[in-house]
């Protein structure tokens, strides 16, 4: 597990798309995101992490959006997260094949 933001950011570059990894979505990757927030509890670590857009970013962080982990990418199967917006909507994404 990453301990540092920094460790973070190496370990997880060769785990992300340049595009932000979700399918409504194909800016480029501006931020490393919490899915569980820090302030809730969430570690700074490759199963709860995901490079997204800035606008993405923001946005999660607005009433009624939720992130969750379906995946964590340890084993065989890619990073998954599922975001679910404020009208009900999922959305289900993978993380890319390292380079």
């Amino acid at each position: 597990m990453a301990t540092t933001v920094h460790e973070f950011r190496g370990r997880s570059a060769g785990r992300q798309r340049s595009a932000a990894a979700s399918l409504f979505c194909d800016a480029p990757i501006r931020h490393l995101d919490h899915i569980r927030p820090h302030r809730a509890g969430g570690p700074t670590s490759l199963a709860n992490g995901r490079g997204v857009c800035a606008r993405g970013n923001y946005v999660r962080e607005m009433p009624g959006w939720k992130v969750e982990v379906i995946d964590k990418g340890l084993g065989q199967r890619p990073h998954t997260v599922r975001t679910t917006t404020p009208t009900g909507h999922t959305y289900v994404s993978e993380a890319g094949p390292a380079p």
